[in-house]
């Protein structure tokens, strides 16, 4: 009797102990498996919402883009109306415009009127006012009243001695364009020599001109220095200021 208790004694402890190590196990293993189906949840959740908001904006994008292809295209300078039938006619287009282009109110069609310095444009200011009537598209002021302004610059057309002179023209001509991007502003940049005789800061005048008539929407040419850096981003013209005057220079005492 106490033999057959002394070998099964033992025997029952290992058990215990065999199990309860198992039980551990299976602990661990069913912790693992919940973490496991905790994250593979969230990343399906968070597919399913990248998805749900992707089907939305492709969806709105596809109507918006349907509803402007649906609509009549707006034709105020193309379309009539037909005095028989009362109805907007679309298939025949007012060729006036195109016969106004061809005519000789248009100071495009004068020979008098050049880009070059040497020939003066006489009568501008009712030649421009001529050519924006006919063009209404064309805006020579914003809808909040501003008016539209061209920013010209230049340089040389050869590299500068040092590369360090070409790294700041890059980086000021940078400049410049974050500026007009930020306030509305056209810019155009030159590096060609548009007159032989007319170099170093000569140069700046026929590109003005050239700028001026090519660009009658314009209601201010600002001319910039090619090494020159706005410092104030936020910094506006008071162009109500200057309404009555056709010439501003900054930096004179006369």
């Amino acid at each position: 009797m106490d033999e057959d208790v002394l070998c099964k004694g033992p025997l029952h402890g290992g058990s215990a102990r065999s199990l309860k190590g198992s039980l551990k196990r299976l602990k661990r293993i069913m912790e693992s498996l919940n973490d496991g189906l905790i994250f593979m949840g969230g990343a399906v959740s968070a597919l399913l919402l990248v998805w749900v908001f992707w089907r939305i904006g492709y969806t709105n994008s596809s109507m918006e883009m349907e509803a402007e292809l649906s609509v009549s295209p707006k034709c105020p300078d193309q379309c009539f109306s037909d005095g028989n039938s009362g109805t907007t006619g679309r298939n025949r287009v007012d060729h006036s415009v195109d016969e106004w282009e061809k005519s000789s109110e248009n100071f495009y069609n004068n020979p008098e009127v050049t880009y070059t310095i040497g020939q003066p444009i006489r009568d501008w200011d009712r030649k421009r006012k001529l050519w924006l009537d006919r063009h209404p598209q064309v805006k020579n002021f914003t809808d909040d009243g501003k008016p539209r302004v061209l920013m010209v610059s230049g340089s040389q057309a050869v590299p500068c001695r040092n590369p360090i002179g070409d790294h700041l023209l890059l980086r000021f001509f940078k400049n410049k364009v974050d500026y007009c991007r930020l306030h509305g502003i056209d810019i155009f940049y030159n590096n060609v020599l548009l007159e032989e005789h007319m170099t170093t800061f000569w140069a700046k005048i026929p590109l003005v001109r050239a700028a001026m008539v090519a660009h009658p929407e314009a209601e201010w040419i600002w001319w910039m220095d090619s090494d020159a850096a706005i410092t104030d981003m936020e910094f506006v013209i008071p162009w109500e200021r200057y309404r009555d005057y056709n010439l501003v220079v900054h930096g004179w005492d006369h």
